[in-house]
């Protein structure tokens, strides 16, 4: 049970003179970090080894569907430094986070554990953000939605989910 970061190479620093007008990360939009993300998710799913496991959807909108690699289920984030709202998300240069989901069974094994550990991350994420909690984490933790809408957050409050319905192009 071993969490994964993969975090891309930061762009040269700004001189100090320029720091306020210089803007070294390439051009785009939170939209082309997200299609990207996926891309490489995609990219990575179609390398695997092994057939998609039975027991999860293969439709990245369905609410049991979670990401798979040997069998394994996992979930996985972005963070870059487009996002202005949301600073829980953001870092400069684009980073991907990915966990097993058994990671999370003693987390949330109890309502009580659940609570307690829903409550660190709403108020970490509360006192960085300038946008409300996101609603699509919060319809994952009652069993609405795919985990897909929580992995790259939009920096509004606007559902996004996974730009592929079928996460493996085979």
């Amino acid at each position: 049970m071993t969490s994964l970061v993969v975090l891309t190479p930061l762009p040269p620093p700004c001189p100090p003179a320029d720091y306020e007008s210089c803007n070294n990360w390439p051009s785009g939009t939170l939209l082309d970090d997200r299609q990207l993300f996926w891309d490489l998710l995609r990219g990575l799913t179609d390398r695997d080894p092994c057939s998609w496991p039975e027991r999860i959807p293969e439709s990245a909108s369905a609410p049991a569907w979670t990401l798979a690699f040997r069998g394994e289920r996992f979930v996985g984030l972005a963070l870059t430094p487009r996002y202005q709202k949301r600073q829980s998300r953001f870092c400069d240069g684009f980073a991907l986070a990915f966990q097993p989901l058994g990671i999370f069974q003693d987390l949330l094994s109890t309502p009580e554990k659940m609570a307690c550990a829903v409550g660190k991350v709403r108020a970490l994420t509360d006192s960085l953000d300038s946008v409300p909690y996101s609603q699509d984490v919060i319809a994952v933790a009652e069993g609405k939605q795919s985990v897909s809408t929580m992995f790259f957050l939009s920096d509004e409050d606007e559902f996004w989910g996974s730009v592929y319905d079928k996460i493996r192009s085979g």
